[in-house]
C-alpha cells in the first residue's frame, strides 16, 4: 500500500486526474485501513486465525484486480481506497497483535520485526511495480501484486492452521474499566501518534513525485525504495534497542529526528547536482526510519500500559490518529503542490506536526 506513489503518474492521465484527487485514493486507503484496525478486535473474536488470513487474501485480490482495470477515479477510490485499505488493515492488525501475544517477554522485538516486515513490502515493491508499469501500465503491476499476495496469504493460513495458535480476546466484562489517568493517557498517545507519523505518511505517499520534483529522473525510482529501507531499519533497530532502553525514551527522540530530516529535505531543494541527491535521499531515508520506529514502538507501549487483553481494542482507538494523519497529510500535500507547484509548503506543514509530536510526547 505504501508503494502507491509509483501509480500516480498513470492515474493522473485519467479524467480529473489532478495530484490532489489522485492522492485522495491513497488517503482513503489509509482511512479504510484505520477503520479495519479499529474494528479488528470484533472480527478476531469471531473468526479463527487461518480464516482471517483467507479473508484478507480474498479482499486484497478482488480490490487489486478491480483497481488494475479501472478507468475512473471513483472506481479506484472504491477498490484501492476502500477494499484494499480495509483488507490491509485487518491483516496488519491481526499479525501485529498476534505476534505480541505469542512472544511473551520478547514482545517488543517481535512486534517491531512484524512492522519491519510490513515495511519490507514497501521496500521491494516499487522497483518491481515500476518495471511492470513501464512494460504494460498499472494494470499489469496491480494484477501481478494481487497474485503474489494471494499466494503468500494462502501459505500463511496453512502455517497458522498447522501451528494451532489462538487469538486472546477481551471479555465483555473487562471493557471500559480504565482509570481516569489511563483514559487521559490514551488520548495523549492518540495526539502524539497522529502528529508523529504525519511526516512519514506525507513522504511515503509522495516519495516518487518528490524525487521527480527535485529534478531526478532515473534516481526517482530510488526514493520510495529508500523510504522503505528506512522504514524497515526503523522497526528492526528500535526493536533491538527496546531490549536495553525504556521504550518511552526512544519514542521521544524520534519526532526530533523526523523534524531534522524534513529540514534536510527543504535544504536539498536549494542545492544542486550530487550534493542535492545525497541530501534528499538521506532525508527521505531518515524520515522512513523515524516512521518505521514510531509505528513499531507505539503498539508495544500500548501493550505495556494496557495489558494483553485490552491492548487490541485500545490500540485500535489510538490508531485512528494514524488514519487521520493518513487522510490529512498526503491529500493536503497534494493540494499544496497543485496550488504552488512546490513541495516546500508541504514540508513546512510536516515540520510543524513533528514539533507538535515532541510537545505531546513530553506530557506522557
Amino acid at each position: 500500500i505504501h508503494a502507491f506513489s509509483v501509480l500516480i503518474p498513470e492515474w493522473e492521465q485519467l479524467a480529473n486526474g489532478r495530484r490532489t484527487l489522485v492522492s485522495l485514493a491513497y488517503s482513503l486507503s489509509l482511512v479504510s485501513l484505520t477503520i479495519a484496525v479499529l474494528c479488528g478486535h470484533l472480527v478476531f473474536a469471531r473468526i479463527r486465525p487461518p480464516q482471517i488470513l483467507l479473508l484478507v487474501g480474498s479482499g486484497t485480490t478482488v480490490a487489486l484486480i478491480v483497481a488494475g482495470r479501472s478507468e475512473s477515479l471513483l472506481a479506484i477510490y472504491l477498490s484501492f481506497g476502500c477494499l484494499f485499505g480495509a483488507a490491509n488493515g485487518l491483516g496488519y492488525s491481526f499479525v501485529l497483535q498476534l505476534s505480541g501475544q505469542q512472544a511473551g517477554e520478547n514482545r517488543a522485538l517481535a512486534m517491531s520485526l512484524t512492522t519491519a516486515c510490513y515495511a519490507l513490502g514497501a521496500t521491494i515493491a516499487p522497483p518491481l511495480l515500476i518495471a511492470l508499469i513501464s512494460y504494460s501500465g498499472n494494470g499489469l503491476a496491480l494484477h501481478s501484486l494481487a497474485t503474489v499476495i494471494a499466494l503468500i496469504l494462502c501459505i500463511g493460513a496453512f502455517l497458522i492452521y498447522r501451528s494451532r495458535v489462538g487469538f486472546i480476546v477481551e471479555s465483555p466484562g473487562q471493557r471500559e474499566q480504565l482509570s481516569p489517568e489511563l483514559a487521559r493517557t490514551r488520548w495523549t498517545l492518540w495526539a502524539a501518534y497522529g502528529t508523529a507519523v504525519a511526516a512519514g505518511l506525507l513522504v511515503i505517499g509522495h516519495a516518487y513525485t518528490i524525487a521527480t520534483w527535485l529534478g531526478f529522473n532515473a534516481q526517482a525510482t530510488h526514493a520510495p525504495v529508500l523510504v522503505g529501507i528506512g522504514n524497515l531499519l526503523g522497526g528492526v533497530v528500535t526493536g533491538w534497542l527496546a531490549l536495553y532502553f525504556p521504550i518511552k525514551r526512544i519514542i521521544k527522540v524520534l519526532p526530533i529526528l523526523s523534524a531534522a530530516a524534513i529540514v534536510l529535505l527543504m535544504v536539498s531543494s536549494l542545492l544542486t547536482n550530487g550534493s542535492q541527491l545525497l541530501a534528499s535521499l538521506t532525508g527521505l531515508t531518515l524520515i522512513g526510519f523515524c516512521y518505521g520506529a514510531i509505528i513499531a514502538l507505539f503498539p508495544v507501549q500500548v501493550f505495556n500500559i494496557y495489558g494483553e487483553q485490552k491492548s487490541t481494542r485500545i490500540y485500535g482507538q489510538i490508531f485512528t490518529a494514524w488514519g487521520a494523519a493518513g487522510l490529512l497529510a498526503p491529500t493536503f500535500s497534494g493540494w499544496l503542490y497543485d496550488l504552488t507547484g512546490s513541495y516546500l509548503p508541504a514540508f513546512l506543514f510536516a515540520f510543524a506536526l513533528s514539533v507538535s509530536a515532541i510537545l505531546f510526547l513530553r506530557r506522557i
